[in-house]
């Protein structure tokens, strides 16, 4: 979306730069003629590329070269901890950092990924929720023969299993 009018000076032309911020990422920003200020309205890349080759653009850089607070590399970017989509209005008293985009990555796949309550695995297939944890396959049906059972009957059955398996190999059909 073009804007309309600069919100500093009230100029009405603009252009678009090539914009790199200080994690490196690539954005292309409307930037006013008159008072050169930075606005909130960008271009996706795509749509960057439609008007003019990506390397025809001016690029300018941000001025705050910051380091990860993970593993010290040069140029990273401002995190929250607390993601907005999770944990809404209350995600700034969750903290921020600064993190490279290896580490923000690796940060995003760690939260992405749900761990089974019991074994701690990341769970593939959800086997199902207990006391609002998320368990695994395995670990649901285990706690499912719990409920099912008293605790020496079950006690009783696993170790039957695995003299089973430890005398014969895998259980036979």
């Amino acid at each position: 979306m073009k804007p309309a009018i600069c919100p500093k000076c009230g100029g009405s032309e603009f252009r678009v730069i090539k914009y790199i911020n200080a994690g490196g990422h690539e954005t292309y920003p409307y930037v006013c003629n008159c008072c050169q200020k930075r606005l909130a309205y960008y271009l996706t890349k795509k749509q960057a590329e439609i008007l003019k080759p990506l390397d025809e653009y001016p690029i300018e850089y941000s001025e705050n070269i910051e380091l990860c607070d993970r593993c010290g590399a040069v140029g990273s970017e401002f995190h929250h901890y607390g993601p907005r989509h999770i944990f809404g209005s209350d995600s700034d008293s969750w903290g921020s950092g600064m993190l490279c985009q290896k580490c923000h990555a690796l940060w995003h796949q760690k939260i992405n990924e749900v761990r089974c309550a019991s074994c701690q695995k990341p769970i593939t297939e959800l086997g199902g929720w207990g006391n609002g944890k998320a368990y695994c396959q395995l670990c649901a049906e285990t706690l499912d023969d719990r409920r099912k059972e008293s605790t020496g009957q079950w006690a009783a059955r696993k170790h039957q299993e695995a003299l089973q398996k430890t005398v014969y190999g895998e259980k036979h059909a």
